[in-house]
């Protein structure tokens, strides 16, 4: 941002983050219940929690009743109809989820901790601060698919598949794409829900 506005001075840059509690990258893909501090930053992907989309859509509704008061009732009611669609997408995948025994699903890329800190689950990364895990990492993955009774590895479509494949294979597991940039923002959430409910048994 501060690129941007160094060449765009008179440009109003809001921060649709104010307000929400970011958490810890590395925390992030802990159990839910677990309260570690780390220090190597804050998760940037608040979008994959439709209560916390709420927040960021009210952000954009108050600025935009700022920039076009003109058009106030029209912004008003849009919002409206998005709260109450992430109201229902919110359920449907509490209603997917709720069935789960093992709250737990692997994750190369750690992009779901605040879609597992809404749904109470537990977001186990292959990747560790963008590096592929080492032969050490690696068998402790796969001892905990195993013993987890994980079947799925969730990829990133932005990143290669190559070594989250591998891994699958050593558990006879599978690798589903999943997109947390996905244009179509409803299915893409449902989509990963429904992944993530097919990654354990139950």
């Amino acid at each position: 941002m501060t690129d941007i506005s160094k060449r765009i001075p008179n440009l109003k840059i809001v921060d649709a983050r104010e307000g929400i509690k970011l958490l810890d990258i590395e925390a992030s893909h802990k159990t839910h219940s677990d309260s570690s501090k780390t220090d190597h930053g804050k998760d940037p992907h608040i979008w994959t929690d439709p209560q916390r989309v709420k927040k960021i859509a009210d952000h954009i509704l108050k600025n935009l009743i700022e920039l076009d008061p003109e058009h106030k009732i029209n912004f008003e009611n849009n919002y409206h109809l998005f709260i109450q669609r992430m109201d229902i997408l919110d359920k449907k995948i509490q209603n997917t989820l709720s069935n789960m025994k093992n709250r737990s699903f692997m994750v190369f890329h750690p992009s779901w901790g605040y879609f597992a800190d809404r749904y109470k689950l537990q977001q186990i990364p292959v990747e560790h601060e963008g590096k592929s895990p080492g032969a050490q990492s690696l068998t402790r993955l796969i001892e905990t698919a195993r013993t987890q009774k994980i079947n799925t590895i969730l990829v990133q479509k932005q990143f290669s598949q190559r070594s989250a494949t591998i891994l699958a294979r050593a558990f006879d597991g599978r690798v589903v794409a999943v997109d947390p940039l996905a244009y179509n923002y409803s299915e893409s959430l449902e989509q990963v829900a429904n992944a993530i409910a097919s990654t354990a048994s139950k």
